[in-house]
């Protein structure tokens, strides 16, 4: 005796090849579609490390440039403050030189000598800085 269930489950049972079949298809779709994403993600992680590496690069040329700005332009201010102190050095010794140079030498009767210098005296009415020095070379 057949039931109409029984029908059923051989039709069923027919449908199975086929439907094997399509499972297989979509499985090595599924599979490509995995490679492929794969190949992708090797991809982006690779061009990410590139630009990583571009971007590194870019920042280090951009850094040396200013350093390289900042270093001439430090070197002129020290070249300025160069000339500037080698011109006082020089103002001082001309006013020490004056100031030691002889301008009359007198002797006396008893053999007392008598020397005055040229150049001016130093001012006493211009105070002197009280500076304080550190105790030890750490301290500011």
């Amino acid at each position: 005796m057949s039931t109409p269930n029984g029908s059923r489950r051989k039709d069923r049972a027919a449908e199975l090849p086929a439907a094997e079949e399509t499972l297989r298809e979509l499985l090595a779709e599924a599979h490509g579609a995995i490679r492929d994403m794969e190949r992708l993600l090797r991809e982006h992680r690779a061009l990410i490390a590139d630009n990583g590496r571009a971007a590194a690069d870019a920042a280090f040329r951009a850094s040396s440039q200013e350093m390289s700005r900042f270093s001439a332009h430090f070197q002129r201010q020290m070249n300025e403050a160069a000339d500037e102190l080698n011109t006082a050095v020089r103002a001082a010794r001309n006013q020490i030189a004056d100031a030691i140079t002889p301008t009359k030498l007198v002797v006396d009767a008893q053999g007392g000598v008598q020397i005055e210098f040229g150049g001016d005296p130093f001012d006493a009415a211009v105070p002197v800085a009280d500076v304080e020095l550190p105790r030890t070379l750490g301290e500011p």
